[in-house]
């Protein structure tokens, strides 16, 4: 995807331009316009950074139409792994239960874990192993696991 960074930002000037002067006829608050601005701003630079780190996926470079996509080699030797069902997806993922919490704050607190402290978290609750077991599958000891577990309540708290 081309981009033009300083032709886009004339064009945003010259609109900021008419929409200032809009703002100036219809006596609004200037600092009403400074926060658009600055969402205008905003979206320019989301918009160049998402033009700098994305390319056009071209289907035709890849595609051999001379051969079906099912007597592929690869396609044979990894078909199981490419075709999945809605439930095998639901109960694949180890970590399921962090989607069906319905708590924003709580979901929003876990989600921000390790990957690790979640893994504890499922076989804690959800696998119900108790500290001990944790300790001896991980290769630590017992107390290391309680302080773990203590520290992850106090920032779920």
């Amino acid at each position: 995807m081309n981009w033009n960074n300083e032709a886009r930002l004339r064009k945003l000037k010259k609109e900021l331009e008419t929409i200032r002067e809009i703002f100036a006829e219809e006596k609004l608050p200037i600092e009403v316009y400074k926060e658009y601005e600055k969402l205008l701003l905003s979206q320019h630079n989301s918009d160049r950074r998402y033009a700098a780190h994305t390319q056009e996926f071209l289907l035709s470079k890849f595609e051999d139409e001379s051969e079906d996509e099912s007597e592929s080699a690869l396609y044979k030797k990894f078909e199981a792994q490419l075709i999945t069902t809605i439930e095998q997806s639901i109960h694949k993922s180890r970590y399921w239960w962090v989607e069906e919490i319905d708590d924003y704050e709580l979901a929003y607190k876990i989600k921000q874990l390790s990957t690790d402290d979640i893994e504890l978290i499922t076989l804690y609750v959800f696998d119900g192993y108790n500290e001990s077991e944790i300790a001896d599958r991980q290769g630590c000891k017992k107390q290391n696991i309680q302080q773990k577990i203590q520290r992850i309540k106090n920032f779920l708290k």
